[in-house]
This record gives C-alpha cells, sequence and structure tokens, in this order.
C-alpha cells in the first residue's frame, strides 16, 4: 500500500473515533496493525493526541517519528488576545529579517541585544534562527514566535511605564531590544517577571493571554 492509497474503512473508523482509539490501544491491538495504518491513524491526530498514542505499545513508539511530530506541531496555532497574526504572505519575509536582526546584518546589533533564558549556558543573539513567528503588535514592539531548535521565544524592544489609571501599559522608550527564550510562553512569561524591572512584568500575563489551537 503506497502513501496515496486509501486505507480500509475500518481503519478509518478507528482514526475517527477517539473511544475505538482508545479501546484499541487499551488491549494491545495496535501491536496487530500494519506499520502504515499506524501511522495513517496517526496523521490524524493533534499533537497531545499523538504524542500519547506514541506511549501505547513499542510497535506504535517507534512507527512514530520525528518527522511525524514536528508535522503535528506544525499545525499548532497560537491564538492571543491582544495580539495579532502575522499576513502570511509577509511571514517568510520577517522571519529572515528578523533573523538577521539578531545576527547583526541589520542595523549592526549583533552583541547589543541581551538574550535571557533559564539555562546555564550564554546564549547570544547571533546564535537565534527565527523559523515562525506566531503572533506581532500593531507597533512590532513584541514579536513571539519559534526558533530553528523548537524553543519559543519573545523579543521586546521598548521598556514600558504604568498609565495613571494602572490598567494599561505605556512605551516610555525604544531603544533596549531584548530577547526571552523558552520551551513555552508560560516560560517566558515568569522569565518576564523575574527579569525586568519596569511596569512590563505587572501586565505580562494579560498581554501575552493565548489559546493554543489544533488543526
Amino acid at each position: 500500500m503506497d502513501s496515496t492509497t486509501s486505507a480500509p474503512q475500518s481503519y478509518k473508523t478507528l482514526a475517527d473515533d477517539s473511544s475505538l482509539l482508545t479501546e484499541s490501544a487499551s488491549v494491545g491491538h495496535t501491536n496487530e496493525l500494519p506499520v502504515v495504518v499506524v501511522q495513517h491513524i496517526a496523521s490524524k491526530l493533534a499533537l497531545p493526541d499523538l504524542l500519547s498514542f506514541k506511549q501505547t505499545c513499542k510497535q506504535v513508539y517507534f512507527c512514530i517519528g520525528e518527522r511525524m511530530i514536528s508535522e503535528a506541531k506544525d499545525k499548532l496555532y497560537y491564538k492571543f488576545d491582544c495580539l495579532s497574526q502575522i499576513p502570511k504572505e509577509k511571514h517568510d519575509k520577517e522571519c529572515e529579517d528578523l533573523t538577521s536582526y539578531f545576527n547583526g546584518t541589520l542595523n549592526n546589533q549583533a552583541g547589543n541585544i541581551k538574550v535571557f533564558h533559564n539555562g546555564e549556558t550564554c546564549i547570544k543573539s547571533e546564535e537565534l534562527e527565527v523559523v515562525k513567528i506566531d503572533a506581532i503588535d500593531s507597533n512590532d514592539i513584541f514579536l513571539l514566535g519559534t526558533l530553528s531548535d523548537g524553543r519559543k521565544f519573545t523579543f521586546i524592544n521598548a521598556m514600558f511605564r504604568d498609565q495613571e489609571n494602572g490598567y494599561k501599559v505605556l512605551t516610555s522608550w525604544q531603544g533596549y531590544p531584548s530577547i526571552y527564550v523558552g520551551n513555552s510562553y508560560n516560560e517566558i512569561i515568569q522569565l518576564i517577571k523575574d527579569k525586568r524591572s519596569d511596569a512590563l512584568p505587572r501586565h505580562i500575563t494579560r498581554l501575552f493571554n493565548h489559546d493554543r489551537i489544533y488543526y
């Protein structure tokens, strides 16, 4: 059976019916399925279900490789309450420009951008490659996305102060670019709270509130 051949109807039902999938996994039936069928089922699953399915038995574990997991990650969409998505037609160019900015080939910023993360080793902005941008704000003060190693990043190019009403934040001045790197946006939120001394930590949870949507 090649990659273009449809799986039998019974297997399609198994992929589409989570209760049947759970039952099959629980009694070990996945050990008896052909590799192509296991991979067909796996290709229909969102990332959390795929990772769970991978743990059901030894055969399934080895059938689901890094490429399939990477493809499932690409189907993850972040919806931020206060930030916007970049237009698709501008996405790739924005990734290239931001990588060049980090590397210092634009505006000679190499060495001037502070990078914060929870690891013990030092990270330089010149080492970072942007492969995906999840969200931006209208003034390009915030840029959030994914690096080539799979980690999340947030680029912030401003300092902040509270307004008189104590609710919104105002850009106080620009020119202090910084990058925060973590395994998730929630980790980055905590990193910003720990590392910044301006008003942003008091508002970052609201500003970066988001949902993860799998499609």
